[in-house]
């Protein structure tokens, strides 16, 4: 009976230590561990939705007071006709010269583009006889200035709807037809203060439209319908130049009723933040998955070389260090650059990863190697993030690369001790 109870003994440690051992089970729980790792990684990526969501309230909020994203347009001839309808015609030559000074602005944490533009329209129709000049300003509100001259007779600004302008948002200059050149033509010049947020368009609506912007914000996005022919960018800033005509266009140069929108075809510039931290954050945890896996396997190599065998909980710990990584990415980025908060976080990280690695194998060597792989996924990663271009080119070469190391660590994994057989 004890001789029976000693063997199923025997049995019951021989196959604990066999599954203790087992390279295939303690993979299997790796991959358990790594799909349940992504359920507080879904988490945070749902943090930081919620705070880019908070941040974009705290912006409109700016917007209301300031000035909204403006569309800026016009002026256009508008003519009633003896029937009641409404003609609406387009300048000949439009001439639009801006200088767009941005400044960020903040509410609390959240920051934001505002900006107070200088411009002036200048420009003349073919045809004088009309009834107002009508000019399209997406947010009224932001118009802080405005000085207004047809045929050189400064005007006074009205609501399109004293003037019975089929158009709005922005603001009318009522004509009489004494108003107008001897060779029958209106020429009109405007200038303008425009206060908005973030972006800043046109309209192309001359036969011929030219528009020179200048700026001292280096990191402009040009962004609408037509490109500008030429432009400049510096740290000191950037210059833009349209060139645009009739044939280019959607609009007619006149049409009757409002069949046609005079904002259909747009052009500017956006003024950009860099570094974006909702963004970079959303895109660093897209990589989530391959440092979990790559910190899983350093401690799985490092336990299979010194023989020092980790519990499963250890190896989950040690992934929740890397899902804590983002998180301290992302309340560090909202105080920090991202470059500096991305630094601060991965060696916060590492050091942890390190220390954990020290109590589990009780030697220096081990943790400092975690550390420094550490170290290196991270810095793989960041250089990912910055190579917008060719994220998917390096994401891809850096995975073919680990694939060549797995597969080299893991060709001796079975290979049975003994003379080799043909």
């Amino acid at each position: 009976m004890e001789n029976e109870l000693e063997r199923g003994k025997s049995i019951v440690n021989g196959l604990h230590e066999r599954l203790r051992n087992s390279v295939t089970l303690k993979l299997i729980i790796i991959g358990i561990l790594v799909l349940i790792l992504q359920i507080p990684t879904f988490m945070i990526e749902r943090l930081n939705a919620r705070r880019e969501t908070t941040g974009k309230e705290a912006q409109r909020e700016i917007f209301s007071q300031w000035g909204k994203k403006q569309t800026v347009g016009g002026p256009v001839l508008i003519q009633s006709n003896p029937d009641g309808d409404i003609r609406t015609i387009l300048p000949e030559e439009l001439t639009i010269k801006g200088t767009v000074k941005p400044e960020l602005r903040y509410r609390g944490i959240f920051q934001t583009v505002t900006y107070s533009a200088s411009l002036q329209f200048t420009g003349k129709f073919a045809q004088g006889a009309g009834d107002a000049l009508y000019f399209q300003l997406s947010d009224v509100k932001g118009l802080a200035d405005g000085k207004f001259l047809v045929n050189g007779v400064a005007q006074n600004a009205q609501t399109p709807a004293s003037l019975k302008a089929p158009y709005s948002p922005g603001f009318a200059i009522p004509l009489n037809p004494q108003m107008k050149n001897a060779d029958g033509t209106v020429s009109f010049d405007f200038q303008l203060t425009v206060n908005g947020s973030e972006e800043l368009k046109f309209l192309p609506l001359g036969r011929t439209t030219r528009v020179e912007l200048a700026s001292d914000w280096d990191s402009p996005g040009f962004i609408g319908d037509f490109l500008p022919q030429s432009r400049t960018i510096t740290p000191d800033g950037f210059t833009a130049e349209y060139r645009i005509n009739e044939l280019n266009r959607a609009l007619p140069q006149s049409w009757t009723g409002t069949r046609e929108s005079l904002d259909r075809e747009s052009f500017g510039v956006s003024f950009y933040i860099p570094g974006n931290i909702y963004l970079q954050t959303m895109r660093a945890i897209r990589y989530s998955a391959l440092v979990i896996v790559f910190t899983m396997l350093a401690f799985f190599f490092t336990e299979r070389l010194t023989g020092c065998r980790m519990h499963p909980v250890q190896y989950f710990m040690s992934g929740l260090a890397v899902v804590l990584f983002y998180v301290l990415l992302l309340s560090l980025g909202e105080h920090l650059p991202f470059a500096r908060a991305y630094l601060v976080a991965a060696l916060a990280v590492a050091l942890a990863i390190g220390y954990y690695a020290r109590l589990i194998f009780r030697k220096n060597g081990p943790a400092i190697v975690e550390f420094l792989l550490m170290l290196a996924a991270y810095g793989a990663v960041y250089v990912m993030l910055r190579m917008e271009e060719f994220a998917l080119l390096t994401g891809t070469a850096t995975l073919f690369v680990l694939l060549i190391v797995l597969m080299t660590l893991t060709g001796n994994l079975n290979r049975e001790n003994g003379p080799n057989r043909n």
